[in-house]
């Protein structure tokens, strides 16, 4: 049986397969595969587009629903870390100090909150306290300008569920809350 890898699409032959129309896929060994093996791997391949645009139309979906409050004293921080979230496609909100976030919090009902420790009228260790007596399950992500290890414990002791140190590094943080985002939907 000769072959030539030059089937027209209405008569593919079951050694030569289209991901796309006029593009043949054939694999290498095709001979040592089994056809099955062979016809999941064309399927996959002439719908693999569709899927990817489902997956990435799907994330989304799904990343528009989630509302972030951020809080910080700083104006040009609640600017740099609202056009960061919202570029990685998420809702933001801003507010500068932690009794307009209780305020905010209350109205808004965020999945997540991003909450300077050291702000005036109330810090971030009382506002944590606060939001903790109306929902236990919104993670709080603390952001500090102080890292050591005993700020580090005081934060978690407060009732924060991450921190992350000033200057933010995005990948770090968008890492953070996509985990405590994830682990939150698992548990609910």
């Amino acid at each position: 049986l000769k072959h030539r890898g030059q089937c027209a699409p209405p008569r593919r032959c079951r050694l030569c397969f289209f991901a796309y129309p006029g593009v043949p896929y054939a694999a290498p060994n095709i001979f040592s595969q089994s056809t099955v093996s062979v016809l999941f791997l064309s399927t996959i391949m002439r719908y693999n587009k569709y899927i990817n645009r489902f997956v990435r139309l799907w994330e989304e979906t799904k990343m528009a629903n989630e509302k972030i409050l951020v809080v910080d004293d700083d104006k040009n921080i609640c600017e740099l870390l609202r056009l960061y979230l919202v570029k990685e496609g998420y809702n933001v909100t801003m507010v500068h100090d932690g009794s307009a976030a209780l305020t905010e919090f209350d109205k808004l009902h965020p999945d997540l909150v991003l909450l300077d420790v050291m702000m005036p009228v109330m810090d971030g260790y009382e506002a944590t306290a606060e939001i903790r007596k109306v929902s236990a399950s919104v993670p709080i992500i603390a952001v500090t300008a102080y890292a050591f290890a005993q700020d580090e414990q005081r934060i978690i002791n407060s009732g924060f569920d991450a921190y992350t140190a000033k200057p933010i590094n995005g990948k770090i943080l968008k890492d953070k809350i996509s985990t405590l985002l994830t682990h939150r939907i698992i548990l609910m």
